[in-house]
C-alpha cells in the first residue's frame, strides 16, 4: 500500500528532473499508452539518439519509465525497447500509469 510519503517522494523526483529528462518524460507521456523507442524519441525531439538514451536510463532508475516491449528499428536493423511512463503509487499499492 502506498503511503503519502511515497507519493510525495514521487512528486519531488519530478521537480528534480533536468530539462532534457523532462522533455523525454513529457514526450513519453504524450505517447501513452503505446510508448516509443529511443530512436522514435530522438526523431520526435530533433536530437541524436545518443542524447536520448542516457535520459531514458536516468528516468528508469528513478522509477518513472519502464520498457513495455520491443519494435524493429529499420535504421539499425535491430530490435529496440519501447518505453512508457509510470506514475505515482496508488493507495492500492499499484503503480498508476500517467
Amino acid at each position: 500500500m502506498s503511503t503519502p510519503s511515497q507519493v510525495a517522494s514521487w512528486r519531488q523526483t519530478l521537480t528534480e528532473l533536468g530539462p532534457r529528462q523532462r522533455e523525454v518524460l513529457d514526450t513519453l507521456t504524450a505517447a501513452y499508452p503505446r510508448g516509443m523507442s529511443a530512436w522514435q524519441l530522438a526523431d520526435k525531439l530533433g536530437r541524436l539518439v545518443h542524447a536520448v538514451r542516457p535520459r531514458i536510463v536516468e528516468l528508469r532508475e528513478r522509477g518513472l519509465v519502464r520498457a513495455i516491449g520491443e519494435r524493429f528499428e529499420p535504421l539499425t536493423q535491430r530490435h529496440e525497447a519501447v518505453w512508457t511512463v509510470i506514475g505515482p503509487p496508488e493507495p492500492s499499492g499499484q503503480l498508476r500509469l500517467i
